[in-house]
């Protein structure tokens, strides 16, 4: 933020047009859908069936 000499984390964002990601400038929403989709797609394909393992597992010893 020194560069920018912006107050907030949010202004910095906008002085430096967008944050970088997939090798151009986005805007801070489309990270935050980016990020969303991501962690979902994560949770649905890793989160969810390694909790049913466990949960599984659990079962099984009591």
């Amino acid at each position: 933020m020194e560069i920018t000499g912006a107050d907030s984390v949010l202004g910095a964002i906008r002085a430096q047009g967008g944050v970088y990601m997939f090798g151009r400038m986005l805007p801070i929403w489309a990270v935050v859908i980016v990020e969303f989709c991501f962690a979902y797609a994560l949770e649905c394909l890793v989160g969810s069936p390694m909790s049913l393992l466990m949960c599984d597992k659990e079962v099984i010893e009591v």
